[in-house]
């Protein structure tokens, strides 16, 4: 158990930028909320989790995009229309700013972690960057 611990104080993990602030506060107690209420279900999770967040954002940009092709008086059913429709758009959603470009992908926040305390297993954030894209090369050296 020891070397385990010794070995995860240099572990560092890329991983997608947990939201903060009341706005995604707010939608994780509302649903923890509902989840308890609807289905008996209760997370053992200080907030609900990333993908939660972004389910409920890119209904919202579904949901923009349909407006708009009513709008327009444009055929709503028309895949291709919605997806045009929601290249280089941007809107304030649960999880902060969402950006979509051009080609439709999603400027994300990541943070780069690391566990600051092996007794209590807690993480830290030591950097955050925007990316639209990312590729990890890992060298098979690391393995042999």
């Amino acid at each position: 158990l020891e070397i385990l611990k010794e070995a995860f104080q240099v572990l560092m993990i890329i991983t997608l930028s947990q939201p903060v602030g009341p706005t995604f506060l707010n939608f994780s107690e509302e649903v923890k909320y509902r989840a308890l209420r609807d289905y008996n279900y209760t997370y053992n999770e200080k907030v609900t989790n990333y993908v939660t967040a972004s389910f409920h954002d890119s209904m919202l940009l579904l949901c923009k995009s349909l407006s708009k092709a009513r709008e327009v008086k444009k055929n709503p059913y028309e895949r291709y229309l919605l997806v045009n429709e929601m290249r280089n758009s941007s809107f304030k959603g649960i999880t902060g700013n969402v950006t979509i470009d051009e080609s439709g992908d999603r400027m994300a926040d990541y943070a780069l972690i690391k566990q600051v305390n092996t007794t209590t297993g807690d993480f830290q954030v030591i950097n955050s960057m925007k990316i639209h894209y990312l590729i990890i090369l890992i060298s098979n050296s690391l393995f042999d």
